[in-house]
């Protein structure tokens, strides 16, 4: 099977913090997902880490900064930056512009994330954890993707 889809065709999942758009689903490959990441001007996306998956983005536009294992990097159109399995991580748009990048997620075998059987099962899983950590609602944002 063959997959092209552009950003506006993408499936989107918007979260308290930016809007994730679905590209190719984890559910559509053996090992790989990729979406398009929207960050809104002025973003400040919580710190996080995946234990069953590696991470590369690829900056379409907007800048901002990146922090992977306590180091610090420029995001800027065209930089790619590689983030490693089980790496603590964040993104911050900066306050002038939306921050868009595309996330190439690289599963490793076995990984109880890859288990989730699509990106929707995955969201729902992500923010019943936000909610359960901070005693409170979603920020009115649905489970439901939007497109």
């Amino acid at each position: 099977m063959i997959l092209c889809r552009s950003d506006d065709q993408c499936q989107e999942f918007p979260t308290p913090e930016n809007t994730v758009k679905v590209a190719v689903d984890r559910s559509e490959s053996e090992n790989v997902e990729v979406c398009f990441n929207h960050f809104p001007p002025g973003c400040v996306a919580r710190r996080h880490r995946h234990a069953g998956r590696e991470q590369v983005y690829y900056v379409v536009r907007g800048t901002g900064t990146a922090y992977i294992g306590g180091e610090q990097v420029t995001l800027e159109p065209g930089k790619i930056v590689y983030v490693p399995r089980g790496v603590e991580h964040s993104t911050t748009a900066d306050a002038r512009e939306e921050l868009m990048y595309v996330v190439f997620n690289a599963f490793s075998p076995g990984s109880d994330e890859r288990k989730r059987g699509t990106f929707a099962e995955h969201y729902r899983h992500v923010l019943d954890e936000i909610e359960s950590l901070h005693g409170k609602k979603r920020d009115g944002h649905s489970l439901r993707s939007t497109k």
